[in-house]
């Protein structure tokens, strides 16, 4: 299967938590695994994803 993008916070329980994004080369993700990118643009995680997609095709 094709990269994803997981969307998660940085911190469940800090009132100043940030929404972060983790995109992975493969899914099911391998826990294993380090993600191919971490990082709280949002815009970055889809290009990322779509440059990963560019290499499955």
């Amino acid at each position: 299967m094709g990269p994803c993008i997981v969307f998660r916070y940085d911190d469940s329980t800090s009132p100043e938590r940030r929404p972060e994004y983790w995109v992975w080369d493969v899914w099911p993700r391998n826990l294993i695994r380090e993600p191919a990118l971490r990082t709280y643009d949002v815009h970055a995680a889809v290009r990322e994803s779509e440059r990963l997609t560019a290499d499955v095709a």
